[in-house]
């Protein structure tokens, strides 16, 4: 009977449902990640073609892209938390790269773990904001404009893709002693 080798990405998936698995005191990251995901999702009911086509110079469509980009960026940094720190029900909170230290895990499979589950979010949230933008700038302008892609494109996948995934690999950086 062959025995059959458990992978470095099955203990990662696996040790990363039962950290998740367990039940804290705390205020879970969720409720923050859905609270400022609504908040920027309703940003996208505002077309922004006219700031592009138009080379308008509106200060208010300006504050509110730069908004968006705020609130999503950390929407995706609050759900991505909680596969970087532990909370316990005792007001203690425990890195989750000092807790691999001690485990045969790999880092760079963590890593590719870490990114698989912020690109799936991101993929999730670009479809749902592509689907938005478009919708309002059909009835709005009767028309769609390539910067209404682009703009969500950049906004909701290349930016947070960018910056949290600066995060994953700085936190995974542990000093030597």
């Amino acid at each position: 009977m062959e025995r059959k080798s458990v992978t470095q990405r099955e203990r990662i998936e696996k040790y990363y449902d039962t950290l998740l698995g367990q039940e804290t005191g705390a205020l879970s990251p969720d409720i923050v990640t859905y609270l400022l995901l609504v908040i920027a999702m309703m940003l996208l009911f505002i077309p922004v073609q006219e700031l592009f086509v138009k080379g308008s110079s509106d200060r208010d469509l300006l504050f509110i892209v730069w908004t968006f980009t705020l609130f999503f960026t950390m929407s995706v940094s609050f759900y991505m938390m909680k596969y970087h720190a532990v909370s316990y029900g005792n007001n203690k909170t425990e890195a989750v790269s000092d807790m691999l230290l001690y485990m045969p895990l790999d880092r760079k499979e963590n890593r590719r773990y870490l990114f698989g589950v912020m690109i799936r979010f991101l993929k999730k949230t670009t479809i749902a904001g592509l689907l938005m933008q478009l919708g309002v700038a059909l009835i709005a302008y009767h028309s769609v404009s390539i910067w209404n892609i682009i703009y969500i494109l950049v906004m909701t996948f290349v930016a947070p893709l960018v910056i949290c995934g600066a995060q994953i690999m700085l936190r995974d950086i542990q000093p030597r002693r």
